[in-house]
């Protein structure tokens, strides 16, 4: 291990096959995980920006008050502006001995509206809520009949058009497994090295006018799921054939993918560890 490397820091492979360093500040004793529900209409997404509210820095900014000592919290990914979240997953380390209940009932007390936190424990010194995730699962929700929504209008994607969800499972199939999901990714800041995912299931069931689509998988790129969300839903529109499904994944290009889904339709719906 090189000697830059202080007995305060964990490495960790990441899914890239680059070598990360978590650090922890070793004085920091308790490893605390939070499950977080947030509306994401309300936020700038889930990663702290300047001049710009955003659910990290509102958690953050509140923890520092019950704690009174600094906190930075690790999430287990990023969502982005719209995008909602039902369990989101995040830890920090302090050495405060106010009890999790109390934590939790203090978090919910002074954050602002649209975010919840679900549940508090602590956890051992190694658990890190991105690096120690299994799997992710998303949930993408259209409304699809004549009428528009009123109150779920910035929960739902809201689709007049009819859409066969038989065409649709089809062609979700052929997204199963381990493929290079360039195709599906869109660029961000952030170069990501590997594109190689998995998905190990995709689920689309129609509830009246919902039409529900689960994604459960090791790990997205950036607007993976919405990029896939807009494929499946122009092949539910007989605008692609199910088939060009295995095209577009050889391509390894965002050519030939269709448009990205809206954000107000997508959750994310627990991580597994």
């Amino acid at each position: 291990m090189p000697s830059s490397f202080s007995a305060g820091c964990r490495i960790k492979m990441s899914l890239a096959g680059k070598i990360m360093v978590v650090e922890r500040k070793s004085e920091l004793s308790r490893n605390i995980v939070l499950i977080i529900e947030y509306d994401g209409l309300l936020f700038s997404g889930w990663q702290t920006q300047k001049n710009a509210p955003t659910v990290q820095r509102a958690i953050e900014k509140t923890l520092e008050k019950i704690l009174s000592h600094k906190v930075r919290i690790f999430g287990s990914g990023r969502t982005d502006a719209g995008v909602h979240a039902k369990a989101q997953t995040a830890n920090f380390f302090t050495n405060n001995d106010l009890s999790c209940r109390k934590i939790q009932k203090a978090l919910n007390s002074w954050l602002p509206d649209g975010i919840s936190v679900k549940k508090v424990s602590e956890a051992d010194g190694n658990f890190h809520s991105r690096y120690s995730a299994k799997l992710k699962h998303y949930r993408y929700v259209i409304l699809n009949g004549r009428t528009p929504p009123a109150l779920e209008r910035n929960r739902v994607w809201f689709i007049p058009y009819p859409l066969e969800t038989v065409d649709m499972r089809k062609a979700a199939k052929y997204l199963l497994g381990r493929h290079d999901f360039s195709s599906f990714g869109v660029n961000s800041r952030s170069k990501v090295d590997n594109p190689v995912r998995t998905i190990y299931s995709i689920e689309i069931q129609k509830r009246g006018s919902k039409i529900q689509f689960d994604i459960t998988g090791d790990g997205f790129l950036y607007k993976m799921v919405r990029s896939i969300i807009g494929t499946l839903v122009d092949v539910g529109r007989g605008k692609r054939n199910a088939d060009e499904i295995k095209t577009i994944l050889s391509a390894k290009s965002r050519i030939g993918a269709s448009p990205i889904a809206p954000p107000q339709g997508l959750y994310l719906y627990r991580v597994i560890y």
